[in-house]
């Protein structure tokens, strides 16, 4: 309350000192009246230079949060991609566009022939998923070789322990984005 009463205090001293310098200026001479504006702009910059320090951050913390909100609680994050899961009758669906920025090298169409029916349109999310047993064979077939990436390892082992356990505890309403 005190930072609200403060903030009009400095706005009102500010615009009594500017419209006295109007006045003082334009009884000198009418041409002159603008440089009022000059004279008391370095009171309006010093009063509140906290509040415009701040605004900018401000500004980029508000569009980021706007940006994000859709994806809020919808999405979990590997080493820096998103992965958005589905949840459509009690099955696991990880959209096909996430997994391809993720999976070095990308989902070949013999992989996905190989998947079958665990590859397949979502109309509610109006996207190409893959269920969690096929990402499950995927990651099977990619783990099973010697020259296996560590980073599939990795996903795999962090699918398995973390992000589909905690998947599968959560409401419906968490697991796919509108």
């Amino acid at each position: 309350m005190s930072a609200l009463i403060s903030f009009f205090v400095r706005l009102l001293f500010c615009a009594a000192v500017t419209w006295m310098a109007w006045r003082y200026f334009s009884a000198l001479n009418p041409r002159a009246a603008p440089m009022s504006l000059l004279v008391s702009a370095w009171l309006w910059a010093h009063l509140f230079s906290p509040e415009l320090i701040s605004l900018i951050p401000a500004i980029r913390r508000r569009a980021e949060r706007d940006v994000l909100e859709s994806w809020n609680g919808c999405y979990y994050s590997f080493d820096g991609h998103h992965l958005r899961f589905y949840l459509e009758q009690e099955q696991i669906w990880i959209p096909e566009q996430d997994l391809q920025a993720l999976l070095v090298p990308e989902l070949g169409q013999q992989e996905l022939r190989v998947i079958g029916a665990s590859y397949a349109y979502l109309p509610h999310g109006q996207i190409w998923a893959v269920s969690e047993a096929g990402m499950m064979i995927l990651l099977k077939n990619r783990t099973a070789h010697r020259r296996a990436t560590h980073q599939m390892v990795r996903f795999r082992r962090w699918l398995e322990s973390e992000a589909l356990p905690n998947v599968r505890r959560l409401p419906r309403s968490a697991t796919s984005v509108a």
